[in-house]
């Protein structure tokens, strides 16, 4: 279920004007088996808020296993030169009698992060809160639409970044040499080639490498996670695609 969570987070890549909204939907699966489906949408309203949120689901056999689990990650904030700056960073986990909840809530003039963590089980829950010592300016889902905007900065070809929900540095890059022929073997179409690094326990393969397709809109048209633990190559595919308004 993670590997789809994966796909999901990582579904669009986008920098985007006042008035923009998007929405992707895609299939998630490994060989010629469906795991599960992810849907990843983008509203930036005239006022320059955003809301941006990555909901994930299993299908089939992976459903009964899992329990129905069902994934739900949100964040809110502003626009602010082009970037999205989020507010707070929401994830909510269910399955079968059980629910998780973790909450990011950020103070940006003091660099503070208020994380509210919550357990439930058969209707009793546990709360937690607490000031963090650690300060990122993005959350999961900020950083990857902020992406495309660092790499134009400066012309960039690789990026070490961080985030709140993370538990290491991000690393994308632009792949060169033998990993833009591995990036074309993968892929069948042209467009933007990324490959992001990862070592958090999302990314259950042996580099956490998470090769993505972009095309012209920004979003991922394909997402290939390679050489997982269990399954070998897991692939994201786009099914469905909606862009309105225009990206800077």
């Amino acid at each position: 279920m993670r590997l789809v969570v994966a796909v999901g987070v990582l579904a669009t890549l986008l920098l985007a004007d006042e008035g923009f909204s998007s929405y992707a939907k895609y299939k998630v699966g490994y060989g010629f088996f469906t795991l599960g489906e992810a849907r990843a949408s983008l509203e930036i309203a005239p006022d320059g808020t955003y809301e941006t949120a990555v909901e994930v689901r299993t299908r089939g056999l992976a459903r009964r296993l899992s329990g129905d689990r069902r994934e739900r990650h949100e964040s809110r904030g502003r626009v602010v030169d082009g970037l999205l700056v989020p507010d707070r960073f929401e994830a909510t986990v269910t399955y079968r009698d059980r629910k998780r909840f973790k909450g990011y809530y950020f103070d940006h003039e003091h660099q503070v992060v208020n994380e509210i963590r919550e357990r439930c089980r058969s209707g009793e829950c546990s709360h937690r809160s607490n000031l963090l010592d650690e300060y990122a300016p993005d959350d999961l889902l900020t950083l990857y639409h902020n992406v495309g905007a660092r790499f134009e900065e400066k012309g960039h070809q690789r990026l070490e970044l961080a985030a709140m929900g993370s538990d290491e540095p991000v690393v994308i890059e632009r792949p060169k040499g033998d990993l833009l022929r591995e990036a074309k073997r993968t892929f069948d179409t042209e467009g933007l080639y990324l490959v992001v690094q990862v070592n958090q326990e999302i990314f259950t393969s042996d580099k956490g490498e998470l090769f993505l397709n972009i095309d012209g809109d920004r979003v991922a048209t394909r997402a290939v996670l390679k050489r997982t633990l269990l399954f070998g190559d897991i692939w994201g595919e786009l099914e469905e695609k909606r862009v309105k308004g225009e990206w800077q």
